[in-house]
C-alpha cells in the first residue's frame, strides 16, 4: 500500500486567490500578506502576526527579537525537525536537549528545568503533530527562572490544551505552512506575539 506524503485540499476559491496574487505586482509581501497577518492574528487570539517564508525564519526572528545569541543556551527537544535546533544555532546560541514524555514524545517542564544553567535564556518547546505541550507548566517555569518562552507551533495551528491555544502564554509562537501542514500555501510561516512591540 502506498502512503502519500501529503494530500492537500485546495478549493476553487484558493486557486482564484493564488491567481489574484500572481497577476498582481506583489508576488511576496503585499496587500494579501497584510490581510493574512491581520486575519491570522485575530484567529489565533494574538496581538500581532508577521508572515514569513518559513517557520525556521519565524523561530530565528523570535530568538533575535528577544536578544538571544552568542553564549546563550536554549532548552528544546530532540523530537522535532532539525530546523528547531538550526534556528537556535543560526541565532548564535546553543541548543540544549531535555527529555520527553515516553508516551507523547512531548517535552516535559520538569525535564527542561533539570537542564537549566546560568547560560539558559529561553525554552523552546515543540507542539508535535497537533498535540500541545503543557504550556501552563512551561509558562510557570519560564516565569520562575526569568526565561523567554518561544513555541514551535509548526504542527499545531488548531491545538488546544488546558484551555490554552498556541501563542496565548508564550512570548512568541512560530508556525509553518509547508505542504503537509493542516493549513498550507506550499511554503511559508508566521510569527505571532502577544506584545504588539
Amino acid at each position: 500500500m502506498k502512503v502519500e506524503f501529503f494530500r492537500h485540499s485546495l478549493t476553487e476559491a484558493d486557486l482564484r486567490a493564488a491567481s489574484e496574487v500572481l497577476q498582481s505586482i506583489f508576488l511576496t509581501t503585499g496587500p494579501m500578506t497584510a490581510r493574512f497577518e491581520k486575519a491570522f492574528a485575530q484567529y489565533m487570539g494574538a496581538g500581532e502576526a508577521v508572515g514569513l517564508s518559513s517557520c525556521t525564519g519565524a523561530l530565528h526572528l523570535a530568538l533575535l527579537r528577544h536578544g538571544i545569541g552568542t553564549g546563550d543556551e536554549v532548552i528544546t527537544t530532540p523530537m522535532t525537525f532539525v530546523a528547531t535546533s538550526t534556528a537556535i544555532l543560526q541565532a548564535g546560541a546553543k541548543p540544549v536537549f531535555a527529555d520527553v514524555c515516553p508516551k507523547s514524545g512531548l517535552l516535559l517542564p520538569e525535564s527542561a528545568e533539570a537542564v537549566i544553567t546560568k547560560k539558559t535564556r529561553a525554552i523552546l518547546p515543540v507542539h508535535l503533530y497537533g498535540r500541545m505541550v503543557d504550556m501552563k507548566g512551561f509558562y510557570a517555569l519560564a516565569k520562575k527562572h526569568d526565561l523567554v518562552l518561544i513555541e514551535d507551533s509548526a504542527h499545531c495551528i488548531e491545538g488546544e490544551r488546558d484551555g490554552v491555544r498556541p501563542g496565548q502564554l508564550g512570548d512568541a509562537a512560530c508556525f509553518s505552512f509547508y505542504a503537509p501542514k493542516n493549513m498550507t500555501c506550499g511554503e511559508g510561516g508566521a510569527l505571532i506575539c502577544r506584545n504588539d512591540a
